[in-house]
């Protein structure tokens, strides 16, 4: 079982916190986002106070860091392309894996339509990567900056990513008899007071006639080859370290303690045989 971590620190000083997070939740892959924090130095106190065998591979990407609990030739970098991180994880028994992180470009700087753009850049950049390493089983995970419902997830030509795992098993679709590729989408579930844990990431209040306060814009999608490895249940929104909350009383993030985003946690059986 591969336990993964994503959190957008909002350049928070937040060191103790992901230890605790890491120590609690056993995490193998640790994906951070708008972190400060020198990663040489913060490796060095991952190691020491979870006493196991941390390793910081070669991060490129200056919006994006990895930190993982895999001997470091088992994670082979494919790419670093902007707010794009694509590594290669093959375990020493079980399951090669494509792990892409991405911090897409916020909504304060692209109107919807680039964003539409940036999806379809983002799946082109996916294609190509699956193609160089010969499989599709892949999970795409980070802060998107859109949540599940908006076009360039759902669109054919963008992420394609979509609720229903019935749907994504059937692996593709035809459209303008173009061959277009699913993905799955489990934050659908998450979204609302009906889920369980927080019912967004992120919250925003503004004034304007279309406000929607929660979203979900730390994901994480898989295509269907992956789903027999995806520990469904496992997929969570945290609101608390040690204890501790990381919203406030209203409900929302604690800004001033924390991010401005919740963490997200899931699990991969990448020991199982192909």
């Amino acid at each position: 079982m591969a336990n993964f971590l994503f959190w957008n620190l909002n350049k928070k000083p937040l060191k103790e916190e992901i230890i605790q997070l890491c120590h609690y939740h056993e995490v193998d892959i640790l994906i951070l986002a708008e972190s400060d924090l020198l990663e040489s130095d913060f490796i060095v106190v991952l190691i020491r106070d979870l006493i196991s065998e941390f390793n910081l591979p070669f991060n490129l990407s200056p919006r994006l860091s990895f930190f993982i609990r895999f001997p470091l030739d088992c994670f082979e970098p494919i790419l670093d392309e902007g707010g794009i991180a694509i590594r290669m994880l093959s375990p020493p028994i079980g399951l090669d894996i494509l792990i892409i992180a991405v911090h897409l470009p916020s909504k304060l700087h692209y109107k919807e339509i680039d964003q539409v753009f940036e999806c379809t850049r983002l799946i082109k950049t996916i294609e190509e990567a699956e193609h160089k390493v010969g499989h599709h089983r892949t999970v795409v995970v980070g802060d998107f900056n859109m949540n599940p419902f908006e076009v360039g997830f759902i669109s054919s030509d963008g992420l394609h990513a979509v609720m229903d795992k019935r749907i994504a098993k059937k692996i593709s679709r035809k459209v303008q008899g173009a061959k277009r590729n699913f993905f799955y989408n489990p934050m659908w579930g998450k979204l609302g007071d009906t889920s369980f844990g927080p019912p967004g990431t992120f919250f925003y209040n503004d004034s304007s006639h279309v406000c929607y306060f929660w979203n979900i814009f730390d994901q994480v999608i898989l295509r269907p080859q992956i789903l027999p490895y995806f520990k469904e249940t496992s997929l969570e929104i945290l609101s608390s370290v040690a204890g501790r909350s990381l919203l406030k009383e209203t409900g929302t993030p604690d800004r001033s303690f924390a991010s401005d985003h919740l963490p997200i946690l899931f699990k991969i059986e990448i020991e199982r045989e192909v």
